[in-house]
């Protein structure tokens, strides 16, 4: 969700004149929010290209801006089912790693592209193996 957000680019309409980081927004004007962009900004993340998800402890939270991770994008225009849509990915993940084991096929460029929401641009070949019963482990 950090490295890769549902939804890349987020546009708004200023609604009156307004300024950013000096630069003046008049009423009107398309303004780009792109948390693919915020997600890796140095400032914000440290080794920003890196997936760990240990970045998410409670305790790491505590020092980073509420707007260094938008996936869903922030404020009255946030997604209303964000809740949701987290809760049944790990539900489904959940059942489904239980079950099941996924491995890449070698020899692909897996390349993201973005169109409503980020993509892989071709797809992603995997091969899908039945767990032992009882192994849930990777």
């Amino acid at each position: 969700m950090r490295l890769y957000p549902p939804l890349p680019v987020l546009l708004r309409v200023a609604l009156a004149d307004d300024s950013a980081c000096g630069r003046r927004i008049p009423r009107g004007s398309f303004v780009a929010i792109m948390p693919w962009v915020v997600h890796r900004h140095r400032k914000l993340w440290q080794d920003p290209d890196r997936f760990d998800p240990e970045r998410f402890a409670p305790r790491q939270g505590d020092t980073r801006s509420r707007y260094a991770y938008i996936p869903f994008s922030v404020g009255p225009r946030v997604c209303v089912a964000a809740s949701l849509g987290m809760a049944e990915i790990l539900i489904a993940m959940a059942v489904i790693a239980q079950r099941l084991r996924f491995r890449l096929v070698p020899g692909q460029t897996i390349e993201p592209t973005a169109w409503s929401t980020l993509r892989p641009k071709r797809g992603i070949l995997m091969r899908v193996e039945p767990r032992a019963a009882g192994s849930a482990g990777v």
